[in-house]
C-alpha cells in the first residue's frame, strides 16, 4: 500500500500522511510532525505538519457614501497565521470608535478587518488616512494609508 495524502482544512500548509503497519514512514526533509497519533484506523500513523507562521496581507479600502456624506475605510489583514492582529489607525483617526472582526478562513488561516467612519469634511480635509496592522507571530508590521482632497467625483 502507497502513502495516502489528504489536506487538511484545520492546518494551513499542512497535511495528513496516512501510513499503513507498524514501521515509521520515511519522513520528506520539509516535515516536522508535531502530532502523532494511532487512531480509529488500525496500524495506521498520522502525521500533520507544522504550519509556518505567515505575515498579513493588508488592504485599506475607501467608501464613500455621498447621499450621508460620510466615508467608510476598512482596513484588511488577510491570509495570515497564527491568529491575531492588532489594526491601530493613525493621525486624526486614532480617536475614532473602530469594530474589529476577525474570522477562521477554511484554509486554516485569518482574516481580520477594522472600520471606522468619518464625515466627509474631515476625509477631504485629512492629508492622509492610514492603518497599521501588527502581526505578532511573525513580527511584522504594516502601514498603509491612503490621501483625498477637494471634491469627491
Amino acid at each position: 500500500m502507497k502513502n495516502v495524502f489528504l489536506s487538511l482544512a484545520n492546518a494551513p500548509e499542512g497535511f495528513l500522511w496516512l501510513h499503513p503497519g507498524n514501521l515509521m514512514p520515511p519522513q520528506p526533509p520539509s516535515v516536522a510532525p508535531f502530532f502523532r497519533s494511532s487512531l480509529a484506523v488500525p496500524n495506521c500513523h498520522f502525521f500533520t505538519e507544522k504550519p509556518k507562521p505567515q505575515a498579513p496581507a493588508v488592504e485599506l479600502l475607501q467608501s464613500v457614501d455621498q447621499e450621508q456624506k460620510n466615508v467608510s475605510l476598512t482596513c484588511v489583514a488577510s491570509d495570515y497565521w497564527p491568529e491575531k492582529v492588532v489594526i491601530n489607525w493613525k493621525g486624526s483617526l486614532q480617536s475614532i470608535r473602530a469594530t474589529f472582526t476577525e474570522q477562521k478562513m477554511t484554509n486554516g488561516r485569518y482574516t481580520a478587518r477594522s472600520q471606522v467612519k468619518i464625515t466627509l469634511s474631515e476625509w477631504q480635509g485629512a492629508d492622509s488616512n492610514a492603518c497599521e496592522v501588527v502581526h505578532k507571530g511573525t513580527n511584522t508590521k504594516s502601514l498603509k494609508s491612503v490621501s483625498q482632497k477637494g471634491e469627491v467625483g
